[in-house]
This record gives structure tokens, sequence and C-alpha cells, in this order.
């Protein structure tokens, strides 16, 4: 994902597959979506986010700008790129 312009991305967190097993997804701009299974849930809710975190040291960039955000429940990997092309 490049560094100016706009952007679109979608992502399941903890998305419940059976057997024990959990999903994590992210999509972005239309591409198919990287996936992590794991036999874990995360043990705690999510009720803080880092948006325009550098990714490297915890630095919040300048010039950001959410145009929206939309909530949903949990989804398929392969429904991601509907969301964000």
């Amino acid at each position: 994902m490049g560094y100016r312009g706009g952007h679109k991305v979608a992502q399941t967190f903890n998305r419940d597959v059976g057997g024990g097993n959990y999903e994590y997804a992210r999509c972005v701009d239309g591409a198919a979506a990287d996936t992590q299974t794991v036999a874990y849930a995360a043990s705690w809710t999510v009720d803080t986010m880092a948006i325009g975190s550098d990714g490297a040291g915890g630095q919040q960039l300048d010039h950001v700008y959410i145009k929206s955000i939309t909530l949903y429940p949990a989804m398929d990997p392969a429904d991601l790129p509907a969301l964000t092309a």
C-alpha cells in the first residue's frame, strides 16, 4: 500500500472458523485478503485502535485523514475485496 492517495481497507478480527480456530484477515484496495488462522481467540475486547501509525514504534503519522469507518460482523475473507474495490 502506497503512502499517498486514498485507500480502502477491510479487516476481519477474531472470526470463529470452528475447531477452536480463529481467523484474522486484511484486504486493501480490492486485492485478495491476507489471512492468518490461529488456534486461539484474542481474549480482550478491542476498545482502542491506532489508525495512522507508522508501524515501527508507535508514532502517529501526520496528515492522516479518515473519511469513514463502518463496522460489520466478522466476514469471510473472500467477501472483503468487494468492500474495498
